[in-house]
C-alpha cells in the first residue's frame, strides 16, 4: 500500500488521513453495518453528503441506507489496491476492488476513486465516491455491450457518460 502526504496549510492533516485508513477498515468489515455506521457517526458532519454512481443520500439517514444497500448485495469484497493523497481539507483515496455479489456467480473488479472533503471541525462534509458504472455492469452482466451496440449510432454518442 503506498501513501502518499502532500498536506498544505493549516489544516490538521493526521485526522484526515486516519480517516481514511479508518474508511478502508469499515470497507473490509462490509458485512458488518455497524462498522460502517459507527464510522459515519464518527467522522461525518450531520448534513454531509454522499454520492456514488448509484446512490445519493444526505446526513445520517442518507448513510444508513447505504450501508443497508451494501450489505444486501455483497456477499465478500476484497481490496486489491489503496493508496491515498491529502491535501488541506481533502482525501483522495485511489482503489480497486474486487466484489462477489448475492446470488451471482461472479467476481466484480472495481477500480475507483473516494473523495473526501473535512470542514473546520475535522468533519467529511462531502464524500463521493468515483467508479465506472458501465464497464463494472459489464462485468456482471456481459451481454450488456452486445444490447448496446443495437442502440442507433446517435443514441449511443450521447451516452458517452456510460463508456
Amino acid at each position: 500500500m503506498k501513501q502518499v502526504d502532500t498536506a498544505a496549510g493549516s489544516h490538521q492533516a493526521s485526522q484526515p488521513k486516519s480517516v481514511a485508513e479508518e474508511y478502508k477498515k469499515a470497507c473490509l468489515n462490509f458485512k458488518d453495518p455497524e462498522v460502517f455506521i459507527s464510522f459515519f457517526q464518527t467522522h461525518y458532519d450531520n448534513n454531509a453528503h454522499f454520492k456514488d454512481p448509484v446512490f445519493e443520500g444526505y446526513g445520517y439517514g442518507g448513510v444508513v441506507k447505504y450501508c443497508e444497500k451494501i450489505c444486501n448485495i455483497v456477499k465478500d469484497l476484497s481490496v486489491d489496491h489503496w493508496e491515498t493523497v491529502h491535501e488541506d481539507n481533502k482525501v483522495v483515496m485511489h482503489w480497486d476492488i474486487t466484489i462477489y455479489v448475492k446470488y451471482w456467480p461472479f467476481k466484480v473488479r472495481i477500480p475507483g476513486t473516494t473523495l473526501l472533503v473535512f470542514n473546520d471541525n475535522d468533519k467529511c462534509v462531502e464524500h463521493i465516491e468515483y467508479w465506472d458504472l458501465f464497464n463494472t455492469l459489464i462485468n456482471v452482466v456481459p451481454i450488456i455491450p452486445t444490447i448496446f451496440k443495437l442502440f442507433p449510432k446517435k443514441w449511443r454518442e450521447n451516452l458517452v457518460f456510460l463508456r
